[in-house]
């Protein structure tokens, strides 16, 4: 059995490397040399532990093999991995229990770099990718301010708005002034008409 990090992956300069641990399984490995491997993996404090298996070992070749390795699973901090060729018992077994799993090394490398190209785009979207508002044309907008007195149309609610309210006297002058105003007019009609029109004034009436 050997044991190595992500370096056999990805670059030595890659700080993804120290968080990844490789067991290699040989044909003649047990089951328990190999789950010891894992707890050591762990104590080194990897994210993520791939188990490559190869078609024909000792260590993972029957369903409940890969029972107990579930269960083991529950108990670790790290992600489990397995590698195992496309069509395998061993590739067949993990992928019912829902492990992550590859085909291959090469095919599990890939998909770290893949994975690490998004990280990096994704940050430059967030920090250099943002994408600028064009500066507003303010060639047309002018504040009130700005316009010569006498060119904006005052409306009708402006106007109201600019003129004084009513003193409370003046206001009683001018209603009795459109009273007396009202009666007068009431008083010349009547005399414009012609005095068939008029009705006579009753007689009055003696004791």
């Amino acid at each position: 059995m050997k044991q190595g990090n992500g370096s056999d992956l990805l670059s030595a300069n890659d700080p993804r490397s120290s968080t990844i641990g490789i067991i290699y399984v040989a044909p003649h490995d047990d089951r328990e040399s190999v789950l010891t491997a894992i707890w050591t993996q762990e104590k080194l404090g990897r994210k993520h532990i791939a188990i490559v298996l190869p078609n024909q070992n000792k260590a993972f070749q029957r369903p409940v093999d890969f029972d107990g390795l579930k269960n083991m699973r529950r108990k670790l901090q790290a992600n489990l991995v397995i590698v195992a060729a496309q069509g395998s018992s061993p590739a067949e077994f993990a992928r019912q229990r829902r492990f992550t799993y590859f085909t291959s090394l090469e095919n599990y490398g890939q998909s770290l770099r893949d994975e690490n190209e998004v990280s990096r785009a994704t940050k430059r979207g967030w920090f250099g990718g943002r994408t600028r508002r064009p500066p507003a044309d303010t060639s047309a907008a002018q504040s009130i301010e700005d316009i010569p007195t006498g060119t904006l149309p005052a409306s009708n609610e402006s106007q109201d708005r600019l003129q004084p309210a009513p003193d409370p006297v003046e206001r009683r002058a001018a209603a009795l002034g459109m009273g007396l105003g009202a009666g007068a007019f009431a008083a010349g009609e009547l005399m414009r008409r012609p005095a068939a029109e008029v009705e006579p004034m009753p007689p009055l009436m003696q004791h």
